[in-house]
C-alpha cells in the first residue's frame, strides 16, 4: 500500500531525519514522497505563502490519486510525524469496508488532514478539489477547509458567493483513528509545544504528529522528546 507524504524544501530535515529515519518500524508500506515547492518562505504556520503551500499540498495529493482505481486504499501523511510501532495492520483492522476516510483527532481541530487512511473514490477526488478552491478563496487552511465542507459547515468569515461555488451534497462516510493510538501532543494535555514541558506518555503511540507545534525548531524538539521518552519507556 503507498503511503503518500507531501514536503516542501525546508521539510527536508523532518522528511529524512524523522519521518524516514523512524519509518522503519513498518515494512509493509510503499513510501510515495511528493516535494513541493517553498511558496511559503518562513515554512510558519498561517505567514505569507502559508495559505499557497496548503492548496498545493491538496492539489498534489488529489493529482497523484487520480491514477488510482477507484476502491484503491492509499495512506497519507504531512512529515512532521514519527512512527513509534508498526502501524499497517492495526490501521487496515480499523478501517472498516464501510468507511472512505479513518482519520487522526485533532482535538477541537476536527478531522485531521495531515494523517489519514482512505479509499479513492471520484467523491474524494471532488471533495479535495473543492478544499483547494476553499483554501484559495478564503484564506484559511486544507484541515479547516475539509472540516468545513464535510461537516456541511459554515465559516463566519466566508464571503457567501465563494461558498456558492461549493455544493455540500457529500455522501463521504469517515470516522477518527483511535487518539490514544495516533496522536499528538493535545492527547497528553500539552497545549504550548514550544516550551516542550516535561509530560508522560501512559501508552505508546503507533504515530504520532508534531502538529498543533508552531516553527520547523520546535518540530524537532518535540519529535526528539517524544521518540526519546518512548524508547526509554517502552
Amino acid at each position: 500500500m503507498d503511503l503518500i507524504c507531501y514536503h516542501s524544501p525546508s521539510h527536508e530535515k523532518l522528511f529524512f531525519n524523522f519521518f524516514c529515519h523512524t519509518l522503519g518500524v513498518e515494512k509493509k508500506i510503499n513510501l510515495v514522497p511528493l516535494r513541493g515547492k517553498q511558496l511559503c518562505k518562513s515554512a510558519t504556520y498561517y505567514e505569507e505563502g502559508w495559505f499557497d503551500a496548503a492548496a498545493e499540498k491538496i492539489e498534489s495529493l488529489k493529482n497523484y490519486i487520480k491514477k488510482y482505481k477507484n476502491g484503491e486504499i492509499f495512506i497519507f501523511s504531512d512529515p512532521d510525524v514519527i512512527f513509534l510501532q508498526p502501524f499497517y495492520d492495526r490501521l487496515i483492522e480499523l478501517f472498516n469496508p464501510d468507511l472512505d476516510m479513518l482519520l487522526q483527532n485533532d482535538s477541537e481541530g476536527g478531522f485531521c488532514t495531515g494523517f489519514f487512511i482512505a479509499r479513492k473514490t471520484d467523491i474524494l477526488v471532488d471533495i479535495f478539489e473543492k478544499v483547494v478552491l476553499f483554501v484559495k478563496e478564503n484564506k484559511v487552511g486544507d484541515q479547516k477547509a475539509f472540516n468545513t465542507i464535510v461537516n456541511r459547515d459554515e465559516l463566519k468569515s466566508c464571503d457567501a458567493k465563494k461558498l456558492k461555488k461549493i455544493t455540500v451534497q457529500i455522501d463521504l462516510k469517515l470516522n477518527f483513528l483511535p487518539i490514544e493510538e495516533f496522536s499528538n501532543c493535545r492527547v497528553y494535555g500539552v497545549k504550548t509545544p514550544e516550551n516542550i514541558p516535561e509530560f508522560e506518555i501512559p501508552t505508546q503511540p503507533r504515530v504520532f504528529h508534531a502538529n498543533w507545534c508552531k516553527g520547523l525548531e520546535n518540530k524537532y524538539k518535540l519529535l526528539n522528546y517524544v521518540r526519546n521518552k518512548s524508547e526509554n519507556t517502552y
